[in-house]
């Protein structure tokens, strides 16, 4: 995802987090950033973590701004599990587990 998209949700999520609930705007997040997190995760999903440091810092500053949690506060990792929302390397984990099982099921 460009790294220009994020600072734009950015932007816009920490305008409206005052207006919207919780629920809308985790909606608009599942509706808008999560698809361009998983978009060609099986090829950026395989690069060293330095590459996807700068997406993965921007996406987990917009989940704070959602969820109004202070960075100092709140341990990003409750954060994530309070949510379900998985870090960059767990996704391509799970695509490649889904690519391997659909794989599977077309030999048997």
């Amino acid at each position: 995802m460009s790294t220009t998209i994020f600072f734009n949700l950015l932007a816009f999520f920490y305008k409206i987090r005052h207006i919207l609930p919780y629920k809308v705007l985790a909606t608009i997040y599942y509706a808008i950033v999560h698809p361009h997190l998983l978009y060609g995760i099986e090829i950026y999903g395989n690069t060293h973590r330095s590459y996807l440091n700068k997406s993965m810092v921007l996406n987990n500053k917009l989940l704070r701004i959602l969820q109004n949690a202070s960075r100092n506060g709140t341990k990003f990792e409750c954060i994530m599990i309070r949510d379900n929302v998985f870090t960059l390397p767990n996704f391509y984990t799970i695509a490649d587990v889904q690519c391997m099982i659909s794989y599977l099921c077309s030999l048997g």
